[in-house]
């Protein structure tokens, strides 16, 4: 459990003179009331410089984070391996590359040769590297990831040839796979090196540094820059980029950009995007994608017409620390077991722990005055020294020897459900920015092509299968195809001749029928380890052909069914248009239609332990506001994005898997604060809340606030405890108390001082994606841009920099959509991609907002086998 402060802050009373310092004044649009306040101007000292660093890991796939941080990076190193000469001549090809999306004026670059500690081995010498660097105009390097040799120099050498325009700059780490760009990051950000980091994972690291001798820049410059990509809406850039290189004609290499417009709403620009795909029909086709950064300019002291955007200054409530983080996915991690039963409290049900006291009662017994509620828990046995020490530990509910002997209990299955209805043959072009790497890789052989959405599916599948495969043989999988029919297509064997793994005339089946059926497969349909079914796995899926339409609701029904035996397990969906046959289906109505199906189908997957994940394919509706809800509850994950970016979700979601099932978690306040979230209850200081299924990311954040308003709390010291009751995989029933407490000030500066930012910024993206799910769009700028302010104020040292750096970088998304689109929220022609931010805005992995060396241990986990790194390199794309 952590705090967004060391210290509970004790505002003033409502309505008192020192109320009135409790307020800020802020700039806000006149004709919305959208607060614009400039808290994202750094005070600079010339030479302080926040490093937001990307690295890339494998090259060759396309990623849209990728994408946005190189349309909108300050610097690049671009490193090649001094032992391997296919890695130096690609280094080359990543400039030219570069050039189709950076103006020459804001292209910044460094050559890095790596591994010079494999001095025997080496292939390219220092002579071709300094020859190539000067040939391109970039600095060049050569340095020993393994040793640190250099590794700092380069870093401050690039930002020596970009010009100051402010702290912040986004960089990005470029070369061909195994060249060690990881490593090269992890050693400057962390100190450390991994021999083998995993190349298949992409995360972004903060680090502060001092650099001197930048040139000048100007700021107002590089905003313009960023607002092409990032203040209009990102969705609105992304989105919009990506819908007309789907749709422009196969013989367009590259498709000419929208037409510059002052105009910010997602609306507009989705307008402009479809007139410049009409133009694009009869355009020449250009190479030319540098153009793309110009597309519009979204200063914020101009209107949609192009005048001055009119401001007031208004004042509003500062906002505090008192927030509070759950890492919940830690339940994965062994635990830290004591014998006996807990000590509850008979009132409250508290757990006796370190923030509890007792005092001497009649006969040598102890009373136990409970910090929660006040209790008088009297005649207790015990002795001081008994009492629960440290801020974790747990009590065994279930002996997991007991427990494994249930039939129930098992690693868990996974099902990949894949629809294969006729518009999966729908073609989608590779985007520019992944053809123009093809194009300079292969120098000039491999332009532009089309690809199915079926097939960027196919071939996720394949690889995850092969990942599997690899790290997990006996894991049990499945794959399931539907149109109107649903049919199992691999993973098992059928128990005797005549049994059907065909499903059809599913559109009248009822949920409940649906599931039965799936039952019945499950004990007629034996499932083989993957170390046996691989072969016919991959084959079965090479074997999809697309037809009919798309029963969506009945394939999860019978994957559901099928499962009801075996928790544990995951389901992968994956689907491209919006549920139009059976149960589920969008154009009907009733209970087991629209939306309450899939809430319906979520909690029945929550109960059986069941998590469901949902990969969409972007371009056509599939219905994500209703469809997610099953997601949503079973604990899984969402996602709507390019077909060509199914190949790294389809891991991520394996790099994020179920830890323990059926977990309930109780919050217990001082009896003088209440919770201050949505969703939660307002008037107790005590909450219980039901999270089923759990992944490794998943975290809990709150707010909580003084009970009365006018009658602020007089304790010195404040008391927190969480209880997560919960289900281990292997069966252990166990209950974990989080128990701490926190001194309590007054003093709103001392409070500042001690803020976690990385806390405050994880509560702040998840409170205000809930706001907005629920219409308070207003409330939710109000609140990030005020946890903004608050951020700034309070960020003095280097980890609360650092810290302050992932913050604005991971809410960039969020706080530009909601700043610049307000008017246009309840649009429907962008709700299903902002339905999947907010989903995953909700989410958030807290790890993301953490500095580099907080990060540390998570990068020291990521280590793949040499084996498992052979094989990704070899893919070509």
């Amino acid at each position: 459990m952590e705090l967004g402060s060391e210290f509970v802050y004790l505002p003033p009373a409502a309505g008192s003179e020192q109320a009135v310092l409790e307020e800020e004044e802020v700039k806000v649009r006149e004709k919305d009331d959208v607060v614009v306040s400039d808290d994202d101007d750094e005070n600079d000292d010339g030479e302080t410089c926040l490093l937001d660093i990307l690295d890339t890991a494998g090259q060759e796939e396309y990623s849209g984070m990728r994408e946005m941080y190189t349309r909108q990076g300050d610097g690049f190193i671009i490193i090649y391996s001094v032992t391997d000469v296919n890695s130096f001549q690609e280094a080359e090809a990543m400039y030219s590359w570069l050039k189709r999306f950076k103006d020459q004026g804001s292209l910044h670059a460094a050559l890095c040769g790596n591994k010079t500690d494999l001095a025997a081995d080496r292939k390219v010498s220092s002579e071709d590297g300094k020859k190539l660097a000067e040939s391109l105009g970039v600095p060049f390097f050569e340095t020993s990831a393994k040793t640190g040799d250099k590794v700092t120099q380069v870093f401050h050498g690039l930002l020596r040839t970009i010009p100051r325009t402010g702290t912040d700059y986004k960089i990005v780490m470029l070369g061909s796979g195994g060249v060690g760009k990881s490593s090269v990051t992890l050693r400057f950000t962390q100190n450390t090196f991994l021999e083998a980091y995993d190349p298949t994972i992409e995360d972004t690291y903060r680090k502060m540094i001092r650099v001197t001798g930048q040139p000048k820049g100007d700021r107002r410059s590089k905003q313009k820059a960023r607002t092409a990509s990032g203040k209009g809406g990102i969705l609105a850039s992304l989105g919009a980029r990506r819908k007309m290189n789907r749709d422009r004609p196969a013989s367009a290499s590259y498709a000419a950009p929208p037409a510059p417009s002052k105009k910010k709403g997602l609306l507009s620009s989705l307008r402009r995007v479809f007139s410049a795909r009409r133009r694009s029909r009869h355009a020449t086709p250009s190479t030319n994608v540098a153009e793309w950064d110009c597309d519009e300019d979204n200063e914020d002291n101009e209107d949609e017409e192009g005048g001055s955007v009119r401001t007031r200054v208004a004042k509003q409530h500062k906002t505090d620390g008192n927030v509070v983080l759950v890492l919940v996915g830690k339940l994965g991690e062994d635990p830290n077991l004591l014998t006996g039963d807990p000590m509850q409290c008979g009132r409250c049900q508290a757990v006796l722990s370190a923030t509890s006291r007792l005092t001497a009662g009649p006969g040598g017994t102890k009373t136990w005055d409970c910090e929660f509620c006040h209790f008088l828990n009297t005649d207790l046995d015990m002795e001081e020294d008994e009492i629960p020490q440290g801020d974790c530990f747990d009590f065994m509910a279930e002996d997991a020897g007991k427990a494994s002997k249930d039939p129930k209990v098992t690693a868990g299955y996974v099902v990949y459900c894949i629809d294969v209805s006729g518009s999966m043959d729908a073609c989608c072009q590779v985007p520019d920015f992944q053809a123009a790497w093809r194009v300079e890789r292969t120098r000039g052989q491999s332009a532009a092509d089309r690809v199915s959405r079926l097939h960027c599916i196919k071939e996720a599948v394949q690889r995850q299968v092969e990942q599997l495969h690899e790290d997990q043989p006996h894991k049990k999988t499945m794959v399931v195809e539907f149109s109107c029919n649903v049919d199992v297509v691999g993973g098992g064997e059928v128990a005797r001749p005549g049994i059907t793994t065909s499903f059809k005339d599913l559109s009248a089946r009822t949920f409940e029928q649906l599931v039965q059926q799936g039952q019945d497969l499950a004990t007629q349909y034996q499932l083989k380890p993957l170390e046996e079914s691989f072969v016919q796995l991959i084959e079965a899926v090479s074997r999809m052909v697309t037809r009919g339409s798309t029963g969506l609701g009945p394939a999860l029904s019978i994957c559901l069914g099928f499962l009801g035996q075996v928790p544990n397990s995951e389901i992968v969906l994956c689907t491209d248009g919006a549920p139009n046959m059976g149960v589920g289906s969008l154009n009907g109505s009733g209970p087991q239609q629209g939306e309450q199906f899939y809430k319906m189908a979520g909690d029945y997957a929550k109960r059986q332990r069941t998590v469901v994940n949902l990969l969409a394919v972007e371009g056509e509706r599939v219905g994500l506001p209703q469809v997610q809800k099953v997601a949503e509850r079973s604990g899984g994950t969402v996602n709507i994005l390019n077909p060509l970016e199914m190949v790294r979700q389809l891991r991520q979601i394996m790099q994020n898997p179920l830890v323990a099932t059926s977990v309930t978690v109780i919050i217990f306040l001082h009896p003088d604060f209440v919770f201050d979230e949505p969703g939660y209850p307002n008037n107790t200081n005590r909450m219980c809340k039901e999270l089923g299924n759990i992944l490794k990311e998943d975290n809990l954040t709150f707010r909580f606030k003084p009970k009365h308003a006018n009658q602020p709390p007089t304790v010195d010291t404040v008391p927190f405890q969480v209880q997560m009751t919960y289900t281990r995989l292997d069966g252990m029933q166990c209950l974990r108390v989080l128990s701490r407490s926190s001194q309590a000030t007054r003093d709103r500066a001392r409070m500042e001082e001690a803020i976690n930012v990385s806390v405050l910024g994880t509560a702040a993206v998840k409170k205000t994606a809930a706001l907005a799910q629920a219409g308070q769009v207003k409330e939710a700028n109000v609140h990030l841009k005020s946890v903004k302010r608050l951020a700034k104020r309070g960020a003095k040292t280097t980890d609360q920099m650092e810290d302050l750096c992932a913050f604005r970088s991971e809410c960039q998304q969020l706080d530009s959509e909601i700043s610049n689109n307000l008017d246009e929220w309840e649009s429907e022609e962008m709700q299903e991609l902002r339905s999947n931010m907010l989903f995953a805005q909700s989410k958030v992995d807290h790890c993301r907002f953490q500095n580099a060396s907080r990060k540390a241990a998570i990068s020291s986990s990521r280590v793949a086998s040499e084996k498992a790194c052979e094989r990704y390199y070899s893919y070509q794309y």
